[in-house]
């Protein structure tokens, strides 16, 4: 992760990371580059050490909107603020840089948590973009009634992400 050397303003609309941040609170984003597959590997071990010291932190996202959700017939680009819940590693058993142990005995059944197979089976049905090995990025609204995430769309590519938050720095009149 290399450091653009700017920053990102942005209103927040809807409710989706209340209490920590509110409809129409104005809020400070650090913008970011998230090395690609295609850089050297050097680049992408420091991206996913980087990438997993932003866990838990609230990020910028840049999503791609297509159909009903655009105006037009071209995909439509919009931010989403949401924090950084989890990062697993396709066709690994790694999930949040520790790995899963268990026997290749096929009389013994693997002990993956309810949510780690929940969130495989998800990525499962989204994974099209995405080769064994990539990292995946599950992002979550802190307000799970207001909040469209990754429970409902699965996984988020790390060039999805576009800052990181720094502070609020105008909170709206209630």
């Amino acid at each position: 992760m290399a450091l653009a050397l700017g920053f990102k303003t942005v209103r927040v609309s809807g409710n989706s990371m209340s209490p920590f941040l509110n409809d129409g609170d104005w809020a400070l984003f650090r913008t970011i580059t998230i090395a690609p597959p295609s850089a050297s590997a050097k680049k992408q071990s420091r991206s996913r050490a980087n990438l997993r010291a932003m866990q838990g932190k609230v990020l910028l996202i840049q999503r791609r909107a297509f159909g009903f959700l655009t105006t037009g017939e071209e995909p439509t680009d919009f931010l989403q603020i949401k924090r950084l819940r989890r990062i697993d590693a396709p066709g690994t058993n790694e999930i949040l840089g520790h790995k899963e142990t268990h026997s290749s005995d096929s009389t013994s059944s693997a002990s993956f948590s309810e949510d780690t197979v929940r969130i495989a089976r998800n990525f499962a049905q989204g994974s099209a973009a995405f080769m064994a090995g990539d990292l995946g990025l599950w992002v979550e609204g802190d307000n799970k009634a207001e909040s469209t995430d990754s429970r409902n769309w699965g996984y988020l590519k790390p060039s999805e992400v576009v800052g990181v938050f720094l502070f609020c720095f105008k909170r709206a009149k209630n």
